[in-house]
């Protein structure tokens, strides 16, 4: 009988130490696509660089995203945030309604008008031709409409902005119901018949949280209820395969994180602590909704990286690299955060007088101005650095002058 409990223990120790490993054989290899240039057409020129544009996604899956952001408009969000949201070169708290939003919010730098500014930063850095974007907002009186779809989902990022702005003229006021909001987000991503957005099969599905505070309503049965309801409501949204990413913003959010924290751990999504709300837009802008880690760009013929290279959260990538006349081998490289790797090699033809601009769309275009300014940084950064070194050389070879007794 000894024997055969020791046998056991060992079996379910294998069984258990064999659950990882089967994990990670079962997640999907990424992909590297390489949509321009196309096929049998010359790299366009950018002086002596030329433009490449594509995308990395999971290898069994379609590069499709629906995203709703899921925004909590309660009246604690119409606080300053302590930061010049609006840019006017002041902070201050909740009040006056702007002629000309930047961000929005019933105050020029509330809480909302960092919340709205961090979804702008996200929605700028999305593929409209992939990705549809919608908006929820979340309050609550506990007895009326708790949650609204401020914009279905929809590839049009104008309708977006107009719905930014339009949550930006209203004052933030009631409790937090956040298992409404969430609830109601997760219909919309999931198509039913009351939902306002029609399903989109084969899109990857995520909710992106914004909250300054922990749930308060409903609470008919007390305090923990409203926790409760969330992590509720979070089960069943993992069920349909939805992921919820949370941002908690500033103190009130951060030291009682409990809802938004278990929302994201429960779905397989990422929850951000925010402390520093001047940090929120860019730890927004930082979310992936494709797992890779990193991206490596190389022109194997001249053994030289991307002169300057994005890679957005949807896997969206873009590059100038140097090239030579004529044929240039390419290599891409994309890394997950578990290590796997996907590699993509392309020769290429390089014409330095390549119309450019012709071939790209407005996305596209975008991002060609995006990568200028961040070739033009580099550059800079690149000249200070050798000044500063020619500089310590000169120190370190001047003599020292001789004291006279």
């Amino acid at each position: 009988m000894r024997e055969l409990t020791t046998l056991m223990c060992v079996w379910i120790a294998l069984l258990s130490m064999s659950v990882p490993r089967a994990r990670a054989a079962d997640e999907p290899p990424l992909k590297v696509q390489l949509e321009v240039p196309a096929a049998g057409q010359p790299s366009g020129a950018e002086g002596s660089l030329g433009f490449v544009s594509g995308r990395v996604f999971a290898a069994d899956e379609r590069p499709k995203l629906d995203l709703i952001f899921l925004l909590d408009v309660s009246g604690s969000t119409q606080d300053s945030s302590g930061i010049d949201v609006d840019g006017d070169g002041e902070v201050s708290g909740s009040g006056k309604l702007m002629s000309r939003l930047f961000g929005g919010s019933s105050g020029g730098d509330s809480i909302l008008a960092a919340e709205l500014a961090a979804v702008r930063a996200l929605l700028a850095r999305l593929d409209s031709r992939t990705t549809r974007v919608g908006v929820v907002i979340f309050s609550g009186d506990g007895g009326g409409q708790d949650a609204l779809v401020e914009v279905p989902l929809t590839d049009d990022y104008r309708q977006v902005e107009r719905g930014l702005d339009e949550i930006a003229l209203v004052p933030p006021a009631g409790g937090t119901n956040m298992y409404a909001g969430l609830r109601l987000a997760a219909l919309e991503l999931s198509g039913g018949s009351s939902a306002v957005s029609p399903r989109r099969k084969g899109a990857q599905r995520y909710i992106l949280l914004l909250t300054d505070g922990e749930p308060t309503l409903p609470a008919q049965s007390g305090r923990r209820e409203p926790v409760a309801r969330v992590l509720k409501i979070s089960r069943s949204i993992a069920k349909r395969g939805i992921k919820i990413d949370s941002f908690a913003i500033g103190a009130r959010a951060t030291q009682r994180p409990e809802a938004p924290r278990e929302a994201s751990s429960l779905t397989g999504g990422t929850y951000v602590a925010v402390d520093e709300i001047a940090e929120l837009a860019n730890r927004v802008e930082g979310v992936r909704f494709v797992d890779v880690a990193g991206l490596e760009i190389r022109n194997r013929t001249l053994d030289a990286p991307a002169a300057c290279q994005l890679l957005e959260p949807d896997g969206r990538f873009s590059a100038l690299i140097p090239m030579k006349p004529g044929a240039n081998d390419l290599l891409l490289v994309a890394r997950s955060t578990t290590g796997k790797e996907a590699r993509h090699e392309r020769e290429l033809r390089f014409e330095s007088d390549a119309p450019l601009e012709s071939q790209l769309d407005e996305r596209q275009r975008v991002d060609l101005l995006r990568l200028r300014a961040l070739c033009t940084q580099n550059e800079r950064r690149l000249e200070i650095e050798s000044g500063e070194d020619a500089s310590r050389r000169r120190l370190e070879i001047e003599p020292e002058p001789e004291r006279k007794p």
